[in-house]
């Protein structure tokens, strides 16, 4: 399958983490990014600007180029009005399937699947639901974590579980936004943990810890510092600084006391991370 990802200019790790995934599991993928220039969520906004700089054009002659069986997007709130816009015109050149997934989908998957051009949503991490569900033969149930629509009918897959072993991922895939621009070389981000020891009623992480509930799986769940040492350590050399996107980075001091001097003796770059 061809897997093509359209998304709004920002590197995600996320998404490299799901390229790495699907290549493993012989996938072929791709990345379009429209920058949004003028027309970035949560930024100043001026319409006639982002008329006059505006990529959709291109975004689009880029999925029509490489015919996608599959196109997907990592959507917030806010990103949600430019999604499925450009989703229903790619959708309408490719006759490609669209999966949303991202906080806004795993939120409101019955609203997100009312969209007309929006097939499949992903609830949560979905490392191992997006493959699992290229996977699947006609006729077959969904995957747990994936909601879709079919001849009009709304399906749902099992609950979603996350991964539990996150040493046992793909390497992310650096090269899927390298290829897009150079800006995107010039640092490295890195995760060393996924979830939050914290509980914020307002954060995105107690919706996921509702989701992933019966899962087995913990909310925190931590890679060893030796793994992410020897991550640094080959792919982020010649690269100007490193960011860990953890959500609390120093809220296991043990770890730290671990990774740290690894760190120091392996990679060495300046870094910046959430506390």
């Amino acid at each position: 399958m061809k897997v093509l990802f359209i998304h709004n200019g920002y590197e995600s790790l996320g998404l490299e983490y799901l390229s790495a995934g699907l290549k493993a599991a012989g996938h072929e993928t791709k990345l379009a990014v429209d920058p949004c220039l003028f027309d970035e969520a949560g930024f100043w906004r001026s319409p006639l600007l982002a008329r006059a700089f505006s990529y959709r054009e291109r975004v689009l002659a880029q999925a029509e180029e490489f015919r996608p069986d599959y196109i997907a997007f990592s959507v917030f709130t806010d990103t949600l009005p430019w999604a499925l816009a450009t989703a229903a015109a790619a959708r309408a050149r490719t006759g490609a399937k669209v999966i949303f997934g991202g906080i806004h989908p795993s939120s409101d998957p019955a609203g997100t699947l009312a969209n007309a051009c929006v097939d499949y949503v992903c609830l949560g991490e979905a490392d191992l639901s997006l493959p699992a569900l290229l996977a699947r033969g006609p006729g077959e149930p969904l995957p747990a974590g994936v909601w879709g629509k079919e001849d009009g009918a709304v399906l749902k897959g099992p609950p979603p579980a996350p991964p539990a072993d996150l040493d046992a991922l793909p390497a992310p895939d650096k090269g899927l936004f390298a290829s897009a621009a150079p800006v995107y070389s010039s640092g490295y981000l890195a995760a060393a943990s996924r979830g939050c020891p914290h509980a914020c009623a307002y954060c995105c992480n107690s919706l996921y810890g509702e989701l992933y509930r019966g899962s087995g799986v913990p909310r925190l769940r931590r890679r060893s510092p030796a793994g992410v040492a020897a991550e640094l350590e080959t792919a982020a050399r010649g690269r100007g600084f490193v960011h860990f996107t953890d959500e609390v980075f120093n809220s296991d001091y043990a770890w730290l006391d671990a990774f740290l001097p690894l760190y120091a003796g392996r990679c060495g770059l300046p870094f910046s991370c959430f506390v």
